[in-house]
């Protein structure tokens, strides 16, 4: 076997191992809600400072909600169909 092929296969099983045991129950998908206007109105630019980063080296996946008005978390939240096993992250005021 070529070694390089070789390296890379240990690597892979490596990463599939690390992978397993930080996530077992695989990847999640977090439906982020973030108020534009609570605080400081800085929580998307907090979202894309602090989490994304570190969400860029998981297997996790998101998608980012912001909400409109005051209660409109809660109404999403309720309203909304989910998958089993998504993950409902609120940031901000409203959540």
């Amino acid at each position: 076997e070529d070694p390089t092929a070789a390296v890379a296969k240990r690597v892979r099983r490596l990463v599939n191992d690390v992978t397993a045991r930080a996530f077992p129950h695989g990847p999640q998908h977090f439906v982020v809600l973030i108020s534009p206007v609570s605080g400081k109105g800085d929580g998307p630019r907090v979202w894309e400072r602090d989490a994304v980063p570190v969400l860029r080296y998981t297997p996790h996946t998101y998608e980012v909600i912001l909400t409109e008005r005051q209660g409109h978390a809660e109404t999403i939240a309720a309203t909304r169909r989910f998958d089993d096993g998504d993950v409902i992250v609120a940031g901000g005021g409203d959540g």
